[in-house]
């Protein structure tokens, strides 16, 4: 499965990946629901955890759990060929679900926040860079490096991570693009990763 990113939209495209077994967490919110969105139109057999419900899915392959049960829930102990991972914010939160063999991936979708040398060094809190970040950005920003370090730790060469740079549309919950016209606007700065 092959997703293009363009100005009118993603295009799936299934190419000769047919029939697979995908788990989809956290996928009823912002890019997780366009994912699950597109993902549900193709012949693939999707199944999604979730603290919401998904109109896309069919509410038998649903499970409404909060992450920190997952290990508790049904879709634990299914093999999967694919896992999609759209809302791991704590290391704590990346369990080791059951890849069905070695060609299976479990991707993770982080941030290109992580990308700054000054973030991921253990001296950041003194960086000028990291100084311009809010206590909550912080936070999250070192707490996506440790999940990303756990799923490496788990999942070795079948872990993907996949850091997605500012991404902003009408889906967003976090209202990006209003904090960033209104930064704008107050000739306030913008801290951007390369």
């Amino acid at each position: 499965m092959v997703l293009l990113l363009n100005d009118s939209g993603i295009t799936c495209f299934q190419g000769r990946m047919q029939n697979k077994k995908i788990l989809i967490i956290g996928g009823t919110r912002f890019i997780g629901a366009l994912f699950t969105e597109l993902v549900s139109k193709t012949r693939h057999n999707i199944y999604l955890t979730s603290r919401k419900i998904s109109k896309w899915i069919d509410p038998e392959y649903q499970e409404t759990i909060e992450r920190e049960n997952l290990k508790n829930g049904l879709l634990y102990n299914y093999q999967f060929d694919y896992i999609f991972d759209f809302n791991g914010y704590k290391p704590e939160q990346i369990i080791d679900f059951k890849l069905k063999d070695n060609n299976s991936k479990y991707i993770f979708i982080s941030s290109a926040w992580i990308g700054r040398p000054s973030i991921e060094s253990k001296e950041s809190k003194k960086s000028s860079v990291v100084g311009a970040l809010d206590a909550v950005s912080y936070d999250y920003t070192l707490n996506k490096i440790n999940c990303e370090n756990k799923i490496k730790e788990i999942y070795l060469d079948n872990g993907l991570i996949v850091r997605l740079p500012i991404i902003v549309g009408a889906r967003d919950p976090h209202q990006r693009m209003q904090y960033l016209i209104q930064r704008l606007l107050q000739n306030s700065n913008i801290a951007v990763p390369k």
